[in-house]
């Protein structure tokens, strides 16, 4: 099964080649306007045309920080050809998706959890099914896929969850794919990170983020090979 990924396309549309899956993991909509009303117009006049276009027997969507009308203005949110999945799953020929668009706190955006609490990000994410084999999140797990640079000296810094790294490590999914972090000019060595399991088995995880740190379009699909009990990138 090949599934092909992006996130954090912020309005840009790339050409997706054909595939099983399409997953986008969040901040869809443009970052230059969040009223609902345009957002609901570009997803039902720009957005969905596009993921029609799409060569793909299944597409699923997740949103993001940015993606506001998913958040509180969901009866404007125009009916989309996709699965779009709210902090649920979904099985599809025999792998079980989990799709969420919660995030850590910054500045307050949608899908944030609230500053500094730690039980309602532990509440959340332990509501990801145990046999969840393909974990969406637009957030990253704390180390993985998660350096930015801090405005402070330059310095790199980790921003990913720990509440949601210690569930992945609990559940043990076969591959974690997400966003957020506007890394897709990094190296594949920070983006696409492989980890083993002491006690057995491997997470690989991706940060599909298209976008880099100025908006600009650097990135490619993420596009990787999925069979029962194996996966490897392609």
């Amino acid at each position: 099964m090949i599934i092909s990924c992006i996130s954090d396309t912020h309005g840009r549309l790339p050409e997706i080649d054909e595939c099983d899956i399409f997953i986008h993991a969040g901040d869809i909509c443009p970052a230059h306007n969040h009223t609902r009303g345009f957002q609901s117009n570009w997803l039902k006049d720009e957005f969905n045309p596009w993921l029609k276009s799409i060569p793909a027997k299944h597409k699923i969507v997740i949103a993001g920080n940015h993606d506001w009308i998913f958040y509180d203005a969901k009866k404007q949110v125009p009916e989309l050809d996709c699965h779009y999945l709210e902090h649920e799953s979904i099985e599809i020929e025999g792998l079980k998706f989990f799709g969420s668009p919660w995030t850590k706190f910054f500045c307050d955006w949608a899908f944030n959890f609230k500053e500094n609490d730690r039980k309602q990000a532990e509440r959340y994410w332990k509501q990801i099914p145990d046999d969840t084999d393909i974990l969406i999140t637009h957030g990253p797990p704390l180390s993985f896929g998660d350096s930015v640079y801090s405005m402070y000296g330059g310095t790199v810094v980790r921003a990913g969850d720990k509440q949601l790294r210690d569930r992945v490590f609990e559940i043990k999914p076969k591959i974690h794919v997400f966003g957020h972090i506007h890394q897709a000019d990094y190296d594949d060595e920070e983006r696409i990170v492989e980890f083993d399991y002491c006690s057995g088995g491997k997470t690989a995880f991706y940060n599909v983020s298209v976008l880099n740190e100025e908006y600009r379009l650097v990135g490619k699909p993420t596009v990787f090979e999925v069979e029962n009990e194996d996966c490897t990138e392609n």
